[in-house]
């Protein structure tokens, strides 16, 4: 493992095979600890469920949707709780709605 200082598993373009490479966080050498930081890793949804994040690499529809929100919820506005969640729904709304549709511009920028 990595904590351990062993990179025999890390890919051949990380910069833990540079030579020279001089690791920034102390190594564990403690098996208790080794193993509770397994132990911690191994309980995590997202060792559970990889397979769920392994495609991650695009953020464009979190950008698209966080301006979809910005649509109805101005940052500059404070709103009473019936009234964001209201404009939240409505924007969660409006977003399935639209979130496949073809483009309708030809502009390039």
């Amino acid at each position: 493992m990595t904590i351990e200082g062993d990179h025999r598993g890390c890919h051949n373009e990380s910069r833990c095979r540079l030579p020279g490479y001089v690791p920034k966080r102390k190594l564990l050498s403690d098996p208790a600890a080794i193993t509770a930081l397994e132990g911690a890793l191994t309980r995590t949804s997202i060792y559970h469920h990889a397979a769920h994040y392994c495609r991650c690499r695009d953020t464009y529809w979190i950008e698209s949707f966080n301006h979809q929100l910005l649509t109805y919820l101005s940052k500059r506005v404070h709103f009473g709780k019936d009234t964001f969640v209201m404009r939240m729904n409505l924007a969660v709304l409006d977003w399935n709605e639209n979130v496949q549709r073809a483009a309708t511009s030809h502009r390039l920028y």
